[in-house]
């Protein structure tokens, strides 16, 4: 079995220049570095394997089917992930946490401080988090996780988006590089956000990996944005003849406007990419 630690270190440099450091050891099961977009129906949940073994989960789906999915990449008898993310309080996005923290440890968990409104279910994962003693940190824009060359930077929700009333605009979006390859998570950000993103980013946007923003929803077309990101791999999470119409034909014609290659879970099934010198090996429906 994987015997796996993580400290965490948090140095507050200025008010959004948090520094967040972790090291991890492990040994055992072999898992693939790389990018895996899991496919939860609708909603959303990507876990990254650093390239030291160390594994980050960003969102968890509304339910269980994320612990079948995860399984499939560590094995059932790995029950240690090493960092949580959860980039907004809405369901599509924690749900299946409630779950995983009956199965799995975690170092710690990060969201973005936005309280959701009469919301039970988030209260008990709360609850859960601190019986289990797994820290529940607030992060936003400025966090940098580094592990080896491996980085993780936090561009989304600066203190002008956590005041927004509309909660998919105050979620977490992360830029990753990690063996050597980029991925942007864009969260379920709407079309004026992803504008906001690049006019404090511009050119650093640019990423290999896209993953689509709020499931290839209309109102989160920008061109702008995803000609600055450009592409070459789009990874749309979205559940199978869902009821919002995701993806919409809008955000299909703005990505093969920048001849990405697009993958959907509906129809590929959890996605995964491993960094490779020119660029990536794939598998789907794994």
């Amino acid at each position: 079995m994987n015997q796996t630690k993580l400290k965490l270190f948090i140095f507050i440099l200025l008010a959004l220049n948090v520094y967040l450091w972790f090291f991890v050891s492990s040994s055992g099961r072999e898992t693939f570095s790389g990018f895996y977009f899991l496919d939860v129906g609708q909603g959303d949940s990507e876990m990254v394997v650093l390239s030291d073994g160390a594994k980050i989960l960003t969102d968890a789906g509304p339910n269980f089917e994320v612990v079948y999915e995860i399984q499939k990449i560590l094995g059932i008898s790995e029950n240690y992930i090493d960092l949580g993310i959860i980039t907004h309080a809405q369901a599509d996005h924690y749900g299946g946490f409630l779950d995983l923290i009956k199965r799995y440890s975690f170092g710690a968990v990060l969201w973005n401080g936005v309280e959701p409104v009469g919301s039970g279910s988030w209260q008990e994962l709360k609850s859960n988090l601190a019986e289990g003693n797994i820290p529940l940190i607030v992060t936003g824009a400025g966090t940098v996780i580094s592990q080896g060359k491996d980085k993780i930077k936090i561009l989304l929700p600066d203190e002008k988006l956590i005041l927004s009333k509309d909660s998919n605009e105050s979620g977490i979006v992360q830029k990753i590089e990690s063996g050597g390859r980029t991925a942007l998570f864009a969260a379920d950000i709407g079309k004026k956000t992803a504008g906001y993103l690049v006019s404090l980013y511009g050119e650093e946007l640019k990423a290999d990996i896209l993953k689509v923003p709020h499931h290839g929803s209309k109102a989160s077309v920008n061109p702008v944005f995803i000609s600055a990101v450009d592409p070459s791999i789009s990874v749309i999470e979205v559940g199978l003849k869902n009821r919002y119409g995701h993806p919409t034909k809008e955000m299909l014609a703005a990505l093969e406007s920048v001849f990405s290659k697009i993958l959907r879970t509906d129809l590929n099934g959890s996605v995964f990419l491993q960094p490779l010198d020119d660029g990536f090996n794939l598998s789907t429906n794994f």
